[in-house]
């Protein structure tokens, strides 16, 4: 006890010194006249040492992690001849099965080029046929194209060689084939394959149609096997046949000669127009090529044909496709957009049973385009859409659907739906005891900003909810939650946000909702960073939040204006703004977590190069589409690299974002889930 006693007496002491020392010279301070530079240095003394623990922190969790690394390896070690081995051989392996495909593909050829079609040759009094070649600067290949046409046994055709605009030597390239009156030149303006195809149709003169591209070959025997199949089966109005497909980026060949199976040619084509005739009335029935769209035309154009009859499979090999060349179609134009577009075409209806009440926070908000995307796409499939308002918007847009406000029970009473729908996890279990007590099922989409995997379990616990559907991430985060748990990514609407024909490669634009979280500070200092860009800042007002925007425009003119400042723009105006741009900056505070930001996809959908705040999810979500970053600085010198992109590289990054897009969050991919839940629900 006296020695206790005795050492804490010790410490008191020195203790007491300590504070004398440090008294006397804060005195001294005072006397000089020193204080406030004493305080300044103690303070960066003070930043100095938690600067100098968070280096040590760092080391040490390195050092951690080295260690483990080296333990792993050291466990790996026995292994790694046995790797070695087995890689030696994957490459054997690799190059004998490259050398056997190589061989196999040289068999295809030869069989190919010498199969004989037991077709019977046409009558004498066959049909004309109009064939028609699109072209456009391909000088080199027009002419081989052309003579395999006039080579073919089947002598009553025309061809009609159109001209869309070419710039170089095709026009001589044609001429010498000129003499043979069955061949025809139209000169047209460039306005893409589509419209070059039906200037051709609307010259035709025979009652059968087939096409040749400028770049593929027939086989001699290709029209009379046309003819006589049409002859023969006067109720068919389309045929088909085989190709050989010339693979130019491996020097592959195959033939493609499938049976035809409806349900495959409407999920992707595989009858190429190249090998495809039908009879000409069918243009006066269904239409001619679709020319809004940029690719894939010849798709839409053969499911529409195909939908009544289904084609004949002629057992002879049509022709010759080159695929792969550095000048076609499907190297230049974008996949996912117009394949969507097509597809939209097959769209069946909901039933008439289905009908959706959306419960919302605030409707209709300019900062939720996300709500208006999905109600877009559900009125276009027939879907029956009211909405329930809880409070007014801050910032509004003109709604297109009922919206009922006052209590939800009456709205209920009123639309009569067959489910609820809640955007926002909180607003869902906020009225979660009102949509069961009216005996009604409910879903809920959850966002990044509001998620709390404690709400997810409790709307999963409740029967009365039938899905909580969130994005991939959160899915995955509570796989465990059961199956009302469904990963559903963001959904954009394409009719609002389609690939743009221009951008500007010095625009940069973001486009937010008017919240803290947002960092839209950081928009201010890649402003004045990139003096080389014009920076648009488009924000909506949120309720509870207007002085949030009210403070950004003042420090924007505090500032001087760097950032073109923009408040409540309407969805037409904010989608017109992102076509214009070549880059979209996103910005994020990571205060809460990472949702799927809509503007994002928007974006990505026009063909903007993405600027993205860096973190796993941001990563995820725009993938090839862009870059992401850690800080203002960071994000100002990828901006600025951008000036020293070419043309192509350019291109390359707006095909690449508009793939993203239109293949991964249109309504198609992203509410499928969703409304075959509703239509189960439905009885459907």
């Amino acid at each position: 006890m006296a020695e206790l006693t005795s050492g804490r007496l010790g410490l008191f002491g020195r203790v007491h010194r300590v504070r004398w020392r440090i008294a006397e010279r804060v005195g001294r301070a005072l006397v000089g006249g020193r204080l406030e530079k004493t305080e300044r240095q103690l303070a960066r003394a003070v930043a100095d040492l938690h600067e100098a623990q968070r280096h040590i922190h760092a080391a040490r969790r390195r050092i951690a992690d080295l260690g483990d690394q080296i333990v792993r390896l050291s466990r790996d070690r026995a292994l790694a001849a046995d790797l070695d081995r087995l890689t030696a051989r994957l490459a054997e392996e690799r190059t004998r099965t490259a050398e056997t495909l190589f061989w196999h593909a040289r068999s295809i050829r030869w069989l190919a080029e010498r199969w004989t079609t037991s077709a019977p040759a046409a009558r004498e009094d066959g049909p004309l046929i109009s064939v028609i070649m699109p072209v456009w600067n391909r000088a080199g290949t027009v002419g081989t194209a052309i003579a395999s046409v006039r080579a073919q046994t089947y002598r009553r055709f025309e061809l009609l060689v159109v001209d869309d605009g070419s710039e170089d030597d095709t026009a001589a390239a044609v001429e010498p084939h000129l003499a043979d009156a069955r061949v025809r030149w139209i000169a047209a303006p460039h306005g893409g394959e589509a419209a070059a195809r039906n200037r051709g149709l609307a010259e035709a003169r025979g009652d059968v149609v087939a096409y040749l591209d400028s770049d593929n070959t027939w086989t001699p025997m290709y029209l009379a096997a046309v003819a006589a199949a049409f002859a023969a089966h006067p109720e068919c109005a389309t045929a088909y046949a085989a190709q050989l497909v010339v693979d130019h980026r491996n020097g592959g060949f195959f033939v493609r000669g499938e049976p035809f199976d409806r349900a495959q040619l409407e999920s992707a084509n595989y009858i190429d127009v190249n090998a495809f005739a039908h009879r000409r009335e069918l243009v006066d029935r269904f239409g001619a090529f679709d020319e809004t769209l940029t690719r894939l035309s010849d798709w839409d154009l053969i499911l529409r044909y195909t939908a009544e009859r289904d084609p004949l499979a002629l057992e002879v090999l049509g022709g010759y496709y080159h695929l792969g060349l550095p000048d076609q179609v499907t190297q230049q134009r974008d996949y996912a957009a117009n394949a969507y577009r097509v597809r939209r075409k097959l769209e069946r209806p909901a039933p008439a049973t289905l009908r959706v009440l959306y419960a919302l926070w605030h409707y209709p908000q300019l900062s939720e385009s996300y709500v208006r995307a999905e109600i877009a796409a559900l009125r276009r499939r027939g879907v029956a859409v009211e909405v329930w308002s809880e409070t007014p918007p801050a910032a509004p847009y003109p709604p297109g659907v009922p919206v009922h406000g006052g209590a939800l029970a009456d709205a209920i009473e009123a639309a009569r739906p067959t489910v609820v729908h809640v955007h926002w996890l909180g607003v869902a279990l906020r009225h979660l005891d009102m949509v069961a007590e009216a005996g009604l099922p409910m879903t809920v989409r959850g966002h990044g900003l509001d998620f709390d995997p404690e709400i997810v379990r409790a709307l999963v616990a409740s029967p009365t909810v039938r899905g909580v559907y969130l994005f991939p991430a959160f899915a995955a985060a509570l796989a465990d939650a059961g199956e009302k748990v469904r990963p559903m990514p963001v959904c954009f609407d394409p009719d609002r946000y389609p690939p743009a024909g221009r951008k500007d490669p010095r625009l940069v634009v973001r486009v937010a909702a008017g919240l803290p979280t947002k960092d839209l500070d950081t928009v201010f200092h890649v402003a004045r960073a990139c003096d080389t860009h014009r920076v648009v800042l488009a924000v909506a007002r949120v309720s509870g939040n207007e002085a949030f925007t009210d403070a950004l425009v003042a420090r924007n003119r505090a500032l001087g204006s760097p950032v073109d400042l923009r408040v409540d723009l309407q969805h037409e105006e904010a989608a017109a703004l992102v076509a214009d741009a070549g880059i979209y900056l996103h910005t994020h505070g990571l205060l809460e977590p990472y949702g799927m930001p809509i503007s994002i996809a928007e974006a990505m959908a026009t063909g903007c190069t993405l600027v993205a705040r860096r973190c796993p999810e941001a990563e995820a979500y725009v993938g090839g589409a862009g870059r992401c970053y850690d800080t203002a600085a960071e994000a100002a010198a990828v901006i600025r690299e951008t000036l020293a992109w070419t043309d192509e590289r350019w291109r390359q990054a707006r095909l690449a974002s508009i793939e993203r897009a239109y293949g991964h969050f249109t309504d198609a991919v992203a509410l499928r889930p969703l409304l075959d839940d509703w239509l189960r629900l439905a009885g459907a």
